[in-house]
């Protein structure tokens, strides 16, 4: 029942709009750090072995395939990416695509914020041409770090318009 109410009876909910549309306002500001190293896949391994453990009481099924902890990039990737424990991350020095609308895409050398990837992080910019979009980009601004930066508070007091306090 609340996930009715919530979401499908929405008419802007993610059921009802795909977010490859623009939303249904004239401006958009998008404000978010980038250049920290951010996961965005993971090298995975077969295990050795598939277990079935029965009792009693429950039945459980040891795990297929499992996080390779010992992975390693190629030697194009390492330039780009790094691996830590299975987990791959996206650097400063991985080439992004940035599409916006009546321009060529360019190649940036970016990363996330290092909980959102880049390519989601400006997925707004798909947007540009259906209402104005504006975007502030925060080198080394940690996802919920942001709040507490400084130029974060910078950057929206302009944009509230208010004077700034020496």
């Amino acid at each position: 029942h609340l996930i009715k109410e919530s979401y499908s009876n929405d008419p802007l909910g993610p059921r009802s709009l795909s977010a490859w549309m623009p939303p249904p306002i004239k401006k958009v500001t998008a404000i978010y750090g980038i250049n920290l190293p951010t996961e965005v896949g993971c090298a995975y391994r077969r295990s050795p072995s598939v277990g079935i453990s029965m009792s009693r009481e429950r039945h459980t099924l040891d795990q297929l395939f499992m996080l390779d902890k010992e992975a390693r990039l190629t030697k194009d990737s390492s330039n780009t990416h790094v691996i830590k424990n299975g987990l791959i991350s996206e650097t400063n020095k991985t080439p992004q695509k940035v599409k916006r609308v009546g321009h060529a895409n360019e190649t940036h050398w970016k990363s996330g914020d290092g909980t959102v990837p880049y390519q989601s992080l400006q997925h707004c910019r798909a947007w540009e041409g259906s209402c104005d979009v504006t975007v502030h980009e925060i080198d080394s601004a940690e996802h919920r770090g942001i709040l507490g930066d400084a130029r974060f508070h910078k950057i929206l007091l302009e944009l509230l318009g208010c004077r700034q306090v020496p």
